[in-house]
């Protein structure tokens, strides 16, 4: 137990979950621009002809943040813990 009132407790976790999304993804996706500039140049005309395009585009096809989704083959109750 800890004298950490529940609104400061609230105001941490949502700090550390800004910190976690706004720098584990924006650190990715810089990692992954720079990346693919040095593999492919025609990937470094692309970002200079329209860099919020390129990025956009980038993140479509490796996403700074993974999801899935799957398909159930019938009706199905989930139970998530």
């Amino acid at each position: 137990q800890t004298d950490e009132s529940l609104q400061d407790k609230l105001l941490r976790n949502v700090i550390d979950a800004s910190l976690f999304a706004g720098v584990l993804g924006t650190t990715d996706m810089t990692t992954k621009c720079v990346q693919s500039q040095f593999k492919d140049g025609n990937h470094v005309m692309m970002f200079r002809k329209n860099a919020g395009s390129y990025l956009h585009e980038l993140m479509r096809l490796d996403a700074a943040v993974q999801q899935f989704t799957t398909a159930l083959e019938e009706e199905e109750t989930m139970m998530l813990e």
